[in-house]
């Protein structure tokens, strides 16, 4: 997303880009080393856009970074930004959009079942937090 990494810049924040075609060694060592450092970092953990605004499956990367670091996950979700800005659109519509925060998980252990485990925990908080109705 080119508009992505000029709004970063613009508000003094780094973006690292990233190869979504391979294992981008490049894109992770340079979020590690963000991370040691004490910044905050976005990961998209489904690796792309939905189409449909669904939430896809999570590739392992954000929790391996997690566990690398030894960083707390912080799941998030981000209900209606689908339909403010479809995929292919360029301006974004009037549209709602919401923002929701879980639960802290604690920086997985280095063993493939820790990663999957603190990947599934994160999945599942989104879930019920993209379901939850607001009051």
């Amino acid at each position: 997303m080119p508009g992505v990494r000029l709004v970063m810049r613009a508000w003094g924040r780094l973006a690292i880009p990233l190869n979504r075609e391979t294992a981008d060694a490049a894109a992770f060592k340079g979020a590690l080393r963000a991370l040691k450092e004490g910044a905050l970092l976005i990961v998209f953990p489904e690796g792309g856009i939905s189409p449909d605004g669904r939430l896809r499956p999570f590739h392992g990367g954000a929790a391996l970074l997690a566990a690398r670091a030894r960083a707390p996950l912080v799941p998030i979700a981000i209900a209606g930004s689908a339909d403010a800005l479809p995929l292919g659109r360029i301006i974004p519509r009037p549209r709602a959009i919401t923002i929701r925060i879980g639960t802290p998980i604690p920086a997985p252990g280095p063993a493939r079942d820790d990663l999957i485990r603190a990947s599934d925990q994160a999945a599942s908080q989104i879930r019920t937090l993209l379901e939850t109705r607001r009051t």
